[in-house]
């Protein structure tokens, strides 16, 4: 018996195409919905919150520490003489090391 015999015995028909409209998102079976994505973020809003600003207060305050200890370990004549010194002989990335 040959495939469309067996097809037309189950009254099966070939798949069809599916055509996604350009104005409709693609979810992917891996990434959650976006109502799924809100709920998630209303659940956790506080960690997400949390978390957040632990990061951007570190990034912002790693530079000053940086900056401290260099003044603590080497003579400086203030703070402004540390931060120049550090720019002019390491760059923006002297300040993260």
């Amino acid at each position: 018996m040959t495939i469309p015999e067996i097809r037309s015995k189950r009254n099966d028909s070939p798949p069809k195409a599916v055509i996604q409209h350009p104005n409709m998102p693609i979810h992917s079976p891996i990434l959650p919905s976006p109502q799924q994505r809100k709920h998630w973020a209303k659940h956790y809003r506080t960690e997400i919150a949390a978390s957040t600003s632990s990061l951007l207060s570190t990034y912002a305050a790693y530079p000053l520490d940086s900056v401290k200890t260099r003044m603590q370990a080497y003579r400086f004549n203030h703070f402004v003489d540390c931060v120049q010194h550090t720019y002019k002989t390491e760059g923006y990335k002297g300040f993260w090391r």
